[in-house]
């Protein structure tokens, strides 16, 4: 699982991309949950956007080269206000690339995203894998004097604020 940008800017959109591959032996019942994060519901009050999925192929070069890639078909997800969930069979040697994005919070924070994938949707067993990734957001607040002309060398440049103007100060 990724995410791109890793450092967004609040508020800026993000893209997260899942690969779900099976290497081991068929599974004809496999359950996805990617719940979204308390941290990205506010910006995102609908859930994920923007779902797609596709089949993984020998190009996508995740596959061992000494065994043929399995066709395999995107079922329907399901994306609402808490997240992604879904239920597929994967034969051996099949994935599904599943890309979707949200808005990054407003604020400065961090927001882990983890999903899972089970066998049985009500009991973690032998086999289910989770993966995750890290949001930062940084939102920066300047105030008070940015820069002061200590020395009065600014006095030839035009447009800088030396501390001895009148008036009102810009926003």
């Amino acid at each position: 699982k990724q995410v791109s940008p890793h450092n967004p800017a609040p508020g800026q959109k993000v893209t997260y991309t899942v690969d779900l591959v099976n290497t081991g032996a068929d599974a004809e019942s496999v359950f996805l949950t990617d719940t979204i994060s308390a941290a990205l519901r506010a910006t995102n009050p609908n859930g994920y956007a923007d779902l797609t999925c596709r089949a993984l192929t020998d190009a996508d070069d995740v596959f061992p080269k000494t065994e043929p890639v399995a066709a395999l078909t995107c079922p329907t997800f399901v994306s609402d206000a808490n997240g992604i969930t879904g239920e597929l069979a994967m034969p051996h040697n099949s994935g599904l690339r599943l890309t979707y994005t949200a808005i990054a919070p407003l604020t400065s924070t961090s927001s882990t995203n983890v999903i899972a994938v089970q066998q049985d949707s009500a009991y973690a067993i032998t086999g289910d894998a989770n993966a995750q990734v890290n949001l930062y957001v940084q939102a920066i607040s300047l105030s008070g004097t940015v820069w002061h002309d200590y020395d009065g060398s600014a006095s030839g440049f035009t447009n800088i604020r030396t501390g001895t103007e009148t008036g009102t100060n810009a926003t």
